[in-house]
């Protein structure tokens, strides 16, 4: 499913997609925040300037290509992975509470900052990375290229910690 707009998309009812999908609203903002929408392939979103995107899934969500010019909030049923580059211009949310996460871990990342709630999470960050408060219930690995600092907030990781920073 391609989804190109030059308004916001948002939606009025659950999406069930079975193949892959790519949703592209300019300046605009990306709203696909229905709790029952299952994607089964992996979810691309693209949109530019000062304009927030969401989504949700039923069930576990592979990320696409995301380039989201604000800031990004995703909400899995189930684990969270990417198989594609990610760029969030502002802050990225991450709301995967019981469920693993991995992001960029054979990809490139990039976020404003990052605040994530998870079972076990790994992001690995192409560039410095900037932490709001956050929970991992199992074991949290952070790797930036680049420095880590934290925002606002406790970062609670309930197993096993590693950070690694490649201060350049």
């Amino acid at each position: 499913v391609v989804i190109s707009n030059s308004g916001k998309i948002s939606q009025t009812g659950a999406l069930d997609v079975d193949t892959t999908s790519s949703f592209t609203a300019g300046t605009n903002e990306i709203d696909l925040s229905d709790a029952n929408n299952e994607f089964a392939g992996a979810v691309s979103l693209s949109n530019s300037g000062a304009k927030n995107a969401s989504l949700r899934n039923k069930n576990a969500l592979d990320l696409g290509t995301v380039a989201v010019g604000q800031d990004f909030t995703v909400t899995p049923g189930g684990s969270l992975t990417d198989s594609d580059n990610l760029t969030v211009g502002g802050l990225a949310t991450i709301v995967a509470a019981g469920h693993s996460v991995t992001l960029g871990d054979g990809t490139t990342a990039n976020f404003g900052s990052v605040d994530f709630a998870g079972d076990a999470v790994t992001i690995t960050e192409n560039s410095s990375m900037v932490i709001a408060a956050s929970e991992a219930t199992g074991a949290l690995s952070i790797t930036a290229n680049g420095t880590i600092t934290q925002t606002t907030g406790v970062i609670d990781a309930d197993g096993t910690s590693s950070f690694s920073a490649d201060r350049k």
